[in-house]
């Protein structure tokens, strides 16, 4: 796990890094590269927060991704997570029904008795 974690916040165009909670959320339609936030009128009372491609400027063309207000991608947050408390009930169902599928022991009991048949056989 912790390699795992280590080997995505090496250096490249994708590194993960979790600066804020939007890190690592929101990728360009263009290239693929991860938004980041930058501070626009850092030191006047037009202080920004905006969230743009982290490789808008790379190369000769620039990305047609537009930048987000931070204050917007807050906003439609919590109107997706509104939606999944609405949908609560589907959801938990949804995870029951994957969580028996991945981790559940109801195929393994057969199989299990099986095995010991063909154990029993062989010590015969």
């Amino acid at each position: 796990m912790v390699q795992k974690q280590m080997a995505l916040r090496t250096r490249g165009k994708n590194r993960i890094r979790s600066t804020s909670i939007f890190s690592c959320k929101l990728k360009c339609m263009d290239c693929g590269s991860y938004y980041g936030s930058k501070v626009w009128h850092s030191n006047s009372n037009y202080r920004r927060v905006i969230w743009r491609c982290n490789h808008k400027y790379d190369e000769d063309e620039k990305r047609q991704t537009p930048h987000l207000y931070e204050d917007e991608i807050k906003e439609l947050f919590i109107k997706a997570t509104n939606q999944l408390v609405g949908m609560k009930d589907e959801v938990m169902s949804n995870y029951g029904e994957m969580k028996e599928m991945l981790f559940g022991q109801l195929n393994l009991k057969p199989s299990k008795k099986i095995w010991k048949l063909k154990l029993t056989r062989l010590q015969a």
